[in-house]
């Protein structure tokens, strides 16, 4: 969490700094810069509702199954 605080104050403050020097509007700019952000946050949460949907799928649905049993 510390590190996406840390993220999202250093976006803020690369945007301000841009819009100001660049003459574009802080929406503009905003969004130039935060798309790449918000692409990778999404990319690696549908990543890890993926990973776990499978591994969901391949785990046991008996309730008496033990490992130990198959494997030692």
């Amino acid at each position: 969490m510390a590190l996406f605080s840390t993220l999202i104050g250093a976006t803020a403050t690369v945007t301000a700094v841009a819009s100001g020097y660049i003459g574009f509007s802080t929406t503009v700019v905003a969004v130039l810069v935060l798309y790449p952000m918000v692409a990778e946050v999404a990319t690696r949460l549908i990543q890890s509702a993926i990973e776990r949907r499978d591994a969901d799928e391949t785990s046991a649905d008996l309730p008496y199954y033990d490992a130990r049993t198959y494997f030692g």
